[in-house]
């Protein structure tokens, strides 16, 4: 039997194929979930506590439940408040990254969830928003939606990235009438600034290491109800004044 050597075009496209599903299913132990709100967001489902950096953790240590669980995927963890050695599955504000099997309306699909707990046998999982994609770098803006394996609300400005969150931003050529002794100069505030937990806003705030005076920090202003009440912003504050 004759048999002719194949085509360059399909030993190409056999390659490139392989290396595809290869590089899709290689994880990094650090994922960076960011994003906003949207300006009519409702205060329910505020996406924002969830965003920040994910680690991968060991699942070994913990008796997952695997009836639900994907363990051919990677299991992370946030470790926003900077306690790298915080797995207690009982702490408030603690927040998993996983995949989840038996979604969509067969019960065969697979998606990735953003959950208060780990899944593990006999606990009751709450899980904040799912994602419909067996791919994690899938799940990008229009991607998320709140709740357990639901399309209903989506969570249109949130997205998972490859490796840590910035530790650090740059503001350039801000230039402002800034009050200074008495009176008021024009004065170049821009800077880098770096990331530094912030236990009043449970958020991360960003500082000049020049200057700890200047900073870029959420703000949240009024109270519910009504919810139309509520600002949220972020500032760039000097001197305990709002800049921008």
């Amino acid at each position: 039997m004759f048999l002719s050597t194949p085509p360059i075009y399909l030993l190409l496209s056999f390659a490139f194929h392989v290396a595809h599903r290869c590089n899709a299913q290689s994880y990094p132990t650090k994922v960076c979930i960011s994003g906003d709100v949207q300006a009519n967001f409702d205060s329910n489902r505020d996406p924002r506590p969830l965003m920040g950096e994910y680690t991968l953790i060991d699942p070994s240590d913990y008796e997952v439940n695997t009836a639900i669980v994907d363990m051919t995927a990677p299991i992370y963890q946030s470790l926003d408040t900077g306690n790298l050695s915080r797995y207690d599955l009982t702490e408030a504000g603690t927040q998993f990254l996983f995949r989840l099997i038996g979604l969509g309306p067969d019960g065969l699909q697979t998606g990735w969830v953003l959950s208060e707990n780990l899944a593990v046998t006999d606990r009751q999982v709450n899980i904040f928003a799912t994602c419909h994609k067996d791919d994690l770098f899938d799940c990008v803006y229009n991607r998320w939606f709140w709740g357990y394996d639901s399309f209903e609300f989506d969570v249109p400005l949130v997205r998972v990235a490859a490796g840590a969150c910035q530790a650090s931003i740059c503001i350039r050529n801000l230039t402002l009438n800034v009050s200074e002794s008495g009176g008021y100069v024009m004065r170049n505030i821009g800077s880098t600034l770096e990331r530094h937990w912030d236990n009043s806003t449970s958020r991360y705030k960003w500082v000049s290491p020049h200057d700890p005076g200047l900073y870029w920090k959420f703000r949240l202003t009024g109270t519910e109800p009504p919810e139309s009440s509520i600002i949220a912003n972020w500032v760039y504050i000097g001197a305990g004044k709002a800049l921008v």
